[in-house]
């Protein structure tokens, strides 16, 4: 594997564990007006999230058809797991949230990182001329994929959310 991806697959994972500490603030701040207090659970979901991220990237580059691979990176990374990180930064600072307020300001906040990252794709592809995409279709399809990563994100938490009121 080359170096840059290396690098590439370890910046993208830190981003996603620090993404973590800022979705605590912004959703205890948002909901309860006050500061999360960070724990050892949130190391640990820190740390999930970054292993999360390095093993999705590494799924998406060993796909051979790289067009695919970045369907499922974008799906997976981009809408599931920031999905996850909103479930996590929730959980762990014990922030109470019916379920669609969950799903619709987490769907919010996923879209605005897949915006983000089309963004940082933009300036890195037209200033330091690394190419990501041939076509301005590529953007569409990756907000696409984000998209239904944060549906499947939301499905599964409903499910979840439904096995633990039968428990």
């Amino acid at each position: 594997m080359r170096t840059y991806l290396v690098v590439y697959i370890l910046v993208v994972a830190l981003l996603m564990a620090l993404a973590y500490i800022v979705l605590s603030f912004l959703f205890a701040q948002f909901f309860e007006n006050r500061r999360p207090v960070f724990t050892r659970r949130s190391l640990w979901s820190m740390f999930c999230v970054a292993l999360l991220s390095i093993g999705i990237s590494l799924f998406s580059f060993h796909i051979r058809d790289r067009e695919l691979g970045n369907r499922f990176l974008h799906m997976l990374g981009g809408g599931l797991l920031s999905f996850y990180v909103c479930y996590r930064a929730v959980r762990d600072t014990n922030i109470v949230l019916r379920p669609f307020q969950f799903f619709v300001f987490s769907g919010l906040v996923v879209t605005a990182l897949g915006v983000a990252n089309e963004i940082l794709e933009f300036i890195l592809q037209h200033f330091i001329h690394y190419l990501f995409a041939s076509s301005v279709t590529d953007t569409w399809l990756d907000l696409s994929s984000n998209t239904i990563g944060i549906f499947v994100g939301g499905t599964l938490y409903f499910l979840y959310c439904a096995y633990q009121r039968w428990e």
